[in-house]
C-alpha cells in the first residue's frame, strides 16, 4: 500500500483537496472527522476531555485551548494517540492500493512516518487568515491565534514532497491532484 499523507494549515484547501481525491478514487481517512467521533459524547476521548475542561462543546474548548498553549498541550496529549492509532488501523484496513491520510497536524503530530510521501496545501498568509475568519466567524485575532497554534507553513513546505497552492481557481487545484493522483498511482504500481 503507498499512503500519502494530506496536510497543511487551517483553512489551506485540505477538505477541498480530499473531496477532489475521494472523486478520484482514493480512500481518504480524515484525522479531523475521527477526531470528532473520539471527542463526542460516548467518544473514547470524551471522559478525559470532560475531567480536564468541563465540557465537551468544539466553541468553547477552542476559545479556551486556542489562547493557553498549556491546555491545548493537554488536550492534543489526550486526543491525538488515539487518532494516531485510529489512522494507522484505517490505513491497514484499506484495500485500496493508494490511500490518503488526511491529517492536518501531520508533522506536529509526528505522523509524517505513515506516508509514502507528502503532499502540502497551501495559500498565502492573508489568504488563510481572510478563509479561517470567514469560515469560523472569527476576528482577525482569533483567527491569527488558530494559524500561529500550528507549524508554519513554510516548514511544512520544506518538510513536504508535494506543494499545491490552493489560492486559484478551484479547476486549478483539481488539475494539479488529479496529475499528482495519477504519479502516485503509477508509483503503487497501479495501470
Amino acid at each position: 500500500m503507498y499512503v500519502i499523507g494530506l496536510t497543511g494549515g487551517i483553512a489551506s484547501g485540505k477538505t477541498h483537496a480530499a473531496q477532489i481525491l475521494r472523486a478520484l478514487g482514493a480512500d481518504v481517512i480524515a484525522a479531523d472527522e475521527i477526531a470528532r467521533s473520539l471527542t463526542s459524547p460516548g467518544g473514547a476521548a470524551a471522559k478525559a476531555i470532560l475531567r480536564r475542561f468541563g465540557t465537551l462543546d468544539r466553541k468553547a474548548l477552542g476559545r479556551v485551548v486556542f489562547s493557553d498553549t498549556e491546555a491545548r498541550l493537554a488536550l492534543n496529549a489526550i486526543v491525538h494517540p488515539l487518532v494516531k492509532k485510529a489512522v494507522h488501523e484505517a490505513i491497514a484496513a484499506s484495500a485500496k492500493p493508494v490511500c490518503v491520510a488526511d491529517v492536518p497536524l501531520l508533522y506536529e503530530t509526528g505522523m509524517e512516518t505513515i506516508a509514502d510521501e507528502v503532499w502540502v496545501m497551501h495559500v498565502p498568509g492573508p489568504e488563510q487568515l481572510r478563509r479561517v475568519m470567514k469560515r469560523d466567524s472569527l476576528t482577525e485575532a482569533e483567527a491569527l491565534l488558530r494559524v500561529e497554534s500550528q507549524m508554519p507553513t513554510e516548514e511544512k513546505l520544506r518538510r513536504g514532497d508535494v506543494a499545491i497552492d490552493t489560492s486559484g481557481p478551484k479547476e486549478a487545484t483539481a488539475a494539479l491532484l488529479e496529475a499528482h493522483w495519477q504519479r502516485a498511482l503509477a508509483k503503487a504500481g497501479v495501470r
